[in-house]
């Protein structure tokens, strides 16, 4: 049986990340399996001409966007299995094409819930363009996009968090047909970490808060780095570290800007080097906490979370839905999305290793149950076997 994953925009280069990861890291388990011939399938830009690529071994398919394209391309490859990502703005959307896809159809949900909180913040900074397809998420009923995907042959629909499984069942999916996949954790928590790079940064046997991501405003860089400024002269003995990652799309301009204008930063540190998986681990694991104050989660649940977490790390964060009603047990949780209480929230934590030795014992506890990708494709198997009988 010929299985296909669609998705959107996944250019050379972004396969590591969310939410491009998931669908390759399911296709090659089952790839692997044995038990489908699997191949992933990208409408973008420079895939007019359906060119091709292999990725770790899977194929990745490359055609224009639209589903009158994707149904031709399905039609043609003879694919008998189509994974869909979908988000609740498309019920706004025009189903006919997708109707016409012959082969067995499957949805899946990379995003999450969007909470209105995180939708005005993210507004305060970035342009209506960038808000608007969240603030749509918030305002449109959810039941629209079930009730159509329904009518237009879907069998099922895979969720990424509880949360979002939940919502899906409330908006009209029979509970037969949810699945609930958390997307995978991987051997990072039995890699040996690389102290070296502690003592190339000047981090050995000190304290220090700690940054790691891309510098877009969604994913709180900025915030961090505004919260830590506010109350630097009150933690005298830390420092803040940013590890910045620079993926293919990446914009470090008004990043840049910021950073000349605080007033501690001698007690900032940023690297920009490109680390390997264990000097990410010796950092995470040395740091105090890790910030990850994401103003919104674009896709559920950021990987981030669970790489510290298995090191035994407590994280500072803003509630966001899915993701955090996960992990909430292990979490410090800012209580609105602003620089300054996120700033007390840090405080708080640093004069309470009490506290953030509790939430390290809780967050190594969590990791240690949650599931591995084998683990998580395996529902998606689930989910396919499901549909086809």
């Amino acid at each position: 049986m010929k299985i296909l994953f669609y998705t959107i925009d996944m250019v050379d280069g972004v396969e590591r990340l969310m939410p491009w990861r998931t669908v390759v890291e399911i296709a090659k388990y089952i790839s692997r399996s044995g038990l489908y011939e699997t191949s992933i399938c990208s409408a973008q830009e420079q895939g007019l001409n359906q060119s091709r690529r292999i990725y770790e071994g899977i194929r990745v398919y490359q055609i224009e966007y639209g589903d009158r394209a994707l149904r031709h391309f399905v039609d043609q490859g003879g694919w008998q299995v189509v994974f869909y990502p979908v988000c609740c703005r498309m019920g706004a959307k025009n189903f006919s094409e997708l109707s016409r896809i012959k082969a067995q159809k499957i949805a899946y949900v990379p995003g999450g819930l969007y909470p209105l909180s995180g939708i005005v913040a993210l507004w305060r900074v970035q342009k209506v363009k960038t808000v608007l397809p969240y603030f749509l998420e918030r305002i449109i009923p959810h039941s629209i996009l079930s009730r159509k995907l329904q009518v237009a042959g879907f069998n099922s629909i895979i969720c990424q968090s509880p949360l979002t499984a939940s919502d899906a069942i409330k908006s009209g999916w029979p509970i037969n047909k949810v699945w609930m996949s958390l997307p995978g954790l991987d051997n990072f928590g039995d890699l040996e970490p690389d102290t070296t790079i502690l003592e190339r940064l000047h981090l050995y046997k000190n304290r220090f808060l700690l940054f790691s991501g891309a510098p877009a405003q969604i994913r709180g860089s900025q915030m961090a780095i505004r919260a830590f400024d506010y109350i630097a002269d009150q933690l005298p003995d830390f420092r803040l570290v940013l590890l910045m990652r620079r993926d293919v799309s990446s914009d470090f301009s008004e990043f840049e800007r910021l950073v000349q204008s605080i007033q501690h930063k001698n007690q900032i540190l940023i690297c920009y080097d490109r680390l390997t998986p264990q000097q990410l681990k010796a950092c995470f694991s040395a740091a105090y906490a890790v910030l990850l104050p994401f103003l919104l989660i674009p896709s559920e649940i950021p990987l981030t979370y669970f790489e510290v977490m298995s090191c035994g790390t407590p994280v500072i964060s803003f509630r966001n839905e899915g993701t955090t009603d996960y992990l909430h047990s292990a979490l410090k949780i800012a209580p609105k999305r602003n620089f300054r209480d996120l700033a007390q929230t840090i405080v708080g934590l640093c004069r309470n290793p009490t506290e953030r030795n509790s939430l390290a014992n809780k967050a190594q506890e969590l990791m240690s149950k949650h599931p591995s990708w084998n683990e998580s494709a395996k529902i998606w198997i689930q989910a396919i076997e499901h549909s086809v009988l």
